[in-house]
């Protein structure tokens, strides 16, 4: 509906309007691919994030938006639901070729789709990166944040880093804590600050052992704790 918004769709006499359903949507161009076969392949990616869980997948699709293969449907992001449509005019080649249902066994399509990988990873990066700094805001707003002065010097300015990086990571994937009244979650953010200036890297793997917390994060950690 959004590609060809002169067409409208009715559900029970009601309009359709996709805006409705969505959080937001970017498109990107890729980079050029060069295929096994010497042609030059150029491709983008539409994100779409959508407002109810659950949703997720990569869709191939031609150049004009037709999906043809619905590519990685179990490929997932934390804390987010997503569809996201890579359009090339190479994939209406490989469809009309035969080889478009191999899959990744196809050297054309898993090039295809390692790029769209790239290129989801590096989306949710940011938008992770964006939905903690609006977090962190508001907890500063509404006083659920546990430090109050500005920080001193580079041990306090390190010591915050690490606790909003747990702290927005606990957020984001554990609803007990998301969605628990105010008092309960300054008390739960008070104890993390206690935690992390006294075992940051523990509190680490407390995490990962109960919440799954990522590899990056806790380098991310160990290198702030490695430089202090």
């Amino acid at each position: 509906l959004r590609q060809y918004p002169d067409t409208r769709l009715f559900y029970d006499g009601i309009p359709v309007d996709p805006a409705n359903a969505e959080t937001g949507q970017v498109t990107y161009p890729l980079e050029e691919m060069v295929m096994e076969n010497g042609e030059r392949v150029s491709a983008e990616i539409t994100v779409v994030e959508w407002a109810r869980p659950g949703r997720r997948g990569v869709f191939l699709c031609d150049a004009d938006g037709f999906m043809r293969l619905n590519a990685l449907p179990r490929l997932h992001f934390r804390g987010f639901s997503y569809t996201a449509y890579l359009k090339s005019a190479h994939v209406e080649t490989l469809d009309r070729e035969g080889m478009l249902e191999a899959g990744e066994l196809c050297a054309d399509v898993r090039q295809l789709l390692d790029a769209a990988r790239a290129r989801l990873r590096e989306h949710f990066a940011l938008r992770e990166a964006e939905d903690a700094a609006d977090l962190l805001e508001y907890w500063r707003r509404t006083g659920l944040y546990p430090y109050e002065a500005p920080p001193r010097n580079d041990s306090e300015r390190n010591e915050r880093r690490i606790f909003d990086i747990y702290a927005t990571h606990l957020n984001r994937i554990f609803s007990d804590f998301s969605e628990s009244r105010p008092r309960a979650k300054r008390l739960t953010l008070r104890l993390i600050q206690e935690l992390v200036r006294l075992e940051p890297i523990r509190m680490a793997r407390i995490l990962d052992e109960l919440l799954q917390f990522p590899e990056e994060s806790e380098e991310e950690i160990m290198e702030i704790v490695g430089n202090a």
